[in-house]
């Protein structure tokens, strides 16, 4: 059996380190800590990073603390994301790594399904599948069969790139190895794209092994003040950046990681006429550079095999006038508004 109570069983499974970085999340953290304190796999190491919270969070991760001993709390400076997951890897005691994001929660079994598929098939990363929660509404998720599929060496990208693996570093159990020359670019959101592709580059190029488990086991907060939801010049720079980057990086899948750029592009478009004078000259570097990738691309997109989105999407970035963005960004903000009714998010 792979878990024990006992204090022998715990010592003689691999120490997980599950790192949760907190910021200004309080209402959330209880339900997030208390969901990994109650793992079947008890042989933890809880790494909690209080990347400077103003809310109490930092409190309540202390309170946490007493009450389980393999809760470590460090309480820094407010640097992000990237940063606090960093501080998180360095401090890390396991042999393993997980992250968990303090405004979501984990399925009781997690860890030891996500472990069990570690060890029966030697694997470097375990990925699952996760539910997007919404506020009073459905849960969204794939379908789950509990079934597991293994991919080895070259497999890994593909699986990658065309099944739900997900760029997300929470849905993950990885050997800790894996973070000791790639870490979170600091300064930079989206830092899971930016990375996450390289872990499985690195696989793919050492006969490493991916075990991907069709079982929904990480629920996904969906919140409107969440990074991934902000509408901001810095945060949709920021994705570009990490999808060009692995446009560049994996040439053999390009044709596939060009609707993933064109997307980002079309959504800086609409939201262009949102941005102050000043920001839309920060942006015009960027944008430039956007605007060449869909010219560049647009014969080969208009003929090729791709979705009427992203024909759409290179069609709609040919231009980059002023005026055009901005009537862009007012059809954008209509589109939103029926597509996300008020009270569909968290906060």
């Amino acid at each position: 059996m792979l878990l024990s109570e006992s204090a022998a069983g715990m010592a003689a499974e691999p120490l997980v380190s599950v790192v949760i970085p907190v910021y200004n999340v309080s209402r959330y953290l209880p339900e997030c800590l208390e969901s990994v304190m109650r793992q079947t796999y008890r042989n933890l190491d809880i790494v909690v990073i209080d990347d400077g919270s103003t809310d109490g969070g930092g409190k309540i991760c202390d309170r946490f603390a007493r009450k389980d001993v393999r809760i470590r709390v460090f309480h820094t400076e407010n640097r992000g994301l990237s940063t606090a997951r960093n501080h998180g890897i360095v401090n890390a005691r396991g042999d393993y790594v997980a992250f968990v994001d303090s405004d979501d929660w984990i399925e009781a079994n997690m860890i030891e399904t996500l472990m069990k598929a570690m060890i029966q098939n030697n694997a470097d990363i375990a990925a699952a599948w996760y539910i997007m929660e919404y506020k009073g509404g459905r849960p969204v998720a794939p379908s789950a069969d509990g079934s597991m599929r293994i991919f080895r060496g070259e497999e890994i990208l593909y699986a990658f790139i065309n099944l739900p693996v997900a760029n997300a570093v929470w849905n993950k159990l990885y050997r800790i190895g894996l973070f000791k020359d790639i870490r979170f670019p600091e300064g930079r959101n989206y830092e899971d794209i930016a990375t996450t592709w390289k872990r499985m580059k690195f696989l793919s190029e050492n006969g490493g092994t991916l075990a991907l488990l069709s079982a929904r086991l990480y629920h996904l907060r969906m919140r409107k003040s969440s990074i991934s939801h902000m509408r901001t010049l810095s945060n949709y720079t920021d994705c570009w950046e990490a999808f060009r980057e692995q446009y560049e990086g994996l040439p053999a899948y390009r044709e596939q990681l060009t609707s993933k750029c064109l997307d980002i592009i079309a959504r800086m478009w609409l939201i262009y006429g949102n941005f102050s004078g000043e920001e839309r000259q920060r942006a015009e570097a960027v944008i430039m550079n956007m605007n060449a990738f869909s010219k560049a691309h647009f014969s080969r997109v208009m003929k090729g095999k791709y979705s009427l989105m992203t024909k759409i999407y290179c069609l709609l970035s040919q231009s980059r006038s002023p005026g055009y963005m901005r009537f862009c960004a007012v059809c954008g903000t209509a589109l939103r508004s029926l597509m996300n009714p008020a009270g569909k998010y968290f906060d």
